[in-house]
């Protein structure tokens, strides 16, 4: 039979491994949501220094991203919004995935 010293040694152990997974799991998601709002970036910047017709330049240009991003997409709103682009942002719903789609209108000092 264990002593009680030992019981109450190994009990610390096993909260300390779910703590440090929990950790681990924590910092996956961080460094996955980096990468997703690294990724939005890329995407919304390559569209946005794209030729813009005058229809783009009164509707704005749409960026499609999939659902999954959504977190990452309201986390990089405000980087734009700073710097002065008009974004709505609406919800895709079809038969098909899920969507998010942002839509990025120019300043009109920069018309």
């Amino acid at each position: 039979m264990p002593e009680r010293g030992e019981v109450a040694c190994k009990k610390p152990l096993i909260l300390k491994y779910q703590w440090e997974k929990n950790i681990y799991i924590m910092m996956s998601d961080i460094e996955d949501l980096k990468l997703k709002q690294r990724f939005l970036i890329k995407r919304a910047n390559k569209v946005c220094k794209d030729y813009w017709s005058q229809r783009d330049l009164n509707k704005g240009k749409d960026v499609m991203f999939p659902w999954e991003y959504y977190e990452a997409a309201l986390s990089v709103i405000p980087l734009y919004l700073e710097k002065g682009w008009l974004i709505s942002k609406t919800a895709m719903l079809s038969s098909g995935p899920r969507m998010i789609v942002l839509n990025f209108r120019k300043p009109m000092e920069h018309w």
